[in-house]
């Protein structure tokens, strides 16, 4: 009898999740991988089973808002000092190199253009004040999270030596100088596809800042819609 109970209730669970994927609210596969969600305010990554919390934007985009934690297979992301903790709260830290492959699908690393935009869209100037975390940020770098966005200060992982005619801009009174694991707490830079730079928010600093970062870098990373 518990076994024909069993068999009746999985029938009943397939039957919703299938009409579910029928009406296209979500497809089956999501479902099966994150359990049930709303596709209205959060992305399935198929990969591995992670939720992700996405927003309509002031630039009219989706954007996942809060880190990837998607681990590739093979050894070009990292926790933040190599502690898996660090993972699940702030997301992985990617290597330039792997970017066309880190997103869910419908999903990609956002181009420089998409991230003026949303920059000049949630408030110029005042942008990372508004995105950034409400904690989470050292000397009292918290922001107002105005759209939850929830930037957190994931830090940075760089190898070796910037290159010849690899430089960091120049901002504030000086140029932020970073040691190979360095900016838990103070600083994160999101991978951006382009010729320019990568984003960086820093705990010390209001507005929009940029930062040019040598390939060999990993970073954060936010997805778009496609």
């Amino acid at each position: 009898m518990r076994n024909r109970l069993f068999v009746l209730i999985a029938l009943i669970a397939m039957a919703f999740l299938f009409s579910c994927a029928e009406k296209g609210e979500v497809e089956a596969a999501d479902i099966i991988a994150c359990k049930t969600f709303d596709p209205a305010t959060h992305i399935c990554d198929k990969r591995d089973g992670n939720l992700y919390k996405i927003k309509r934007m002031p630039d009219s985009r989706y954007w996942m808002a809060e880190n990837l934690k998607y681990k590739p297979p093979h050894d070009l992301s990292k926790c933040y000092r190599e502690e898996e903790e660090n993972c699940k709260f702030y997301g992985r830290l990617y290597s330039w190199s792997i970017l066309k492959e880190l997103c869910p699908d419908g999903w990609r690393v956002p181009y420089d253009e998409e991230w003026d935009n949303l920059i000049l869209r949630s408030g110029g100037e005042n942008s990372d004040r508004k995105l950034k975390a409400n904690y989470g940020w050292s000397n009292n770098g918290n922001g107002e999270d105005s759209y939850e966005f929830e930037v957190l200060p994931a830090g940075v992982y760089m190898i070796g030596r910037l290159e010849d005619g690899e430089t960091c801009e120049m901002y504030d009174d000086g140029i932020l100088t970073l040691n190979p694991w360095d900016g838990l707490g103070e600083i994160t830079v999101f991978m951006s596809i382009g010729e320019s730079a990568d984003q960086v928010i820093a705990s010390n600093a209001d507005g929009k800042f940029k930062f040019c970062w040598a390939e060999s870098s990993f970073k954060s990373v936010r997805c778009i819609k496609e």
